[in-house]
């Protein structure tokens, strides 16, 4: 009769030291999940260090923060940012949002071009670009062919000394690109230059 007895009173024991290390494992976490969701401010990402327009984002470039806002909505997250390509400078200790990235691969297309008329030394990787076809008589008005091209590179053509531009542009504008290219028709860029 005591073994019983004896048996039913360590298995209550042991279960009451099971159930009190659960309860104590859910207060911590539950403590850790007030005081995160308390904190004050809006999740933000971060520039841990200065990145230069054109530059890939990597993730020792960036981190997560928090700022105060009367905006309920938080920024873009780590995962939006790393793997793209910066637009516009961004300095140390700014936020990084979407509008400072380029837009992702899927709607822009690297495309090689050769310029008709050199551009000037002002328009570097990173500068922000309208692509204009201009005719070479002068008789035809010009035409826009991309509006808001990004430089990734300049560099002169071993071929008869043209300009050779790397651009991304806009999905939608690459077949009026590469069909300006087989006339006889002039390419010029356009735009700001980075400061």
């Amino acid at each position: 009769m005591k073994s019983v007895f004896t048996l039913i009173r360590r298995a209550i024991t042991q279960s009451r030291t099971l159930v009190g290390l659960t309860l104590i494992v859910f207060s911590v976490v539950g403590v850790t999940l007030v005081v995160r969701f308390s904190a004050p401010g809006v999740p933000v990402v971060l520039a841990t260090t200065f990145i230069p327009a054109g530059t890939t984002v990597t993730d020792d470039m960036i981190t997560d923060g928090r700022v105060a806002s009367t905006v309920s909505d938080s920024g873009p997250v780590r995962t939006d940012i790393v793997g793209r390509i910066a637009g516009a400078d961004i300095n140390k200790g700014d936020l990084v949002m979407v509008d400072d990235l380029e837009p992702t691969s899927m709607n822009r297309v690297e495309v090689s071009i050769p310029l008709g008329v050199v551009p000037p030394e002002s328009l570097t990787r990173g500068s922000n670009i309208d692509l204009w076809a201009i005719d070479a008589e002068g008789i035809l008005p010009p035409v826009e062919v991309a509006a808001h091209a990004t430089v990734l590179s300049m560099s002169q053509s071993s071929f008869g000394g043209d300009t050779i531009a790397t651009i991304l542009v806009n999905a939608m504008d690459i077949d009026h690109v590469l069909s300006m290219m087989g006339t006889s028709r002039l390419l010029v860029a356009t735009g700001d230059v980075v400061p």
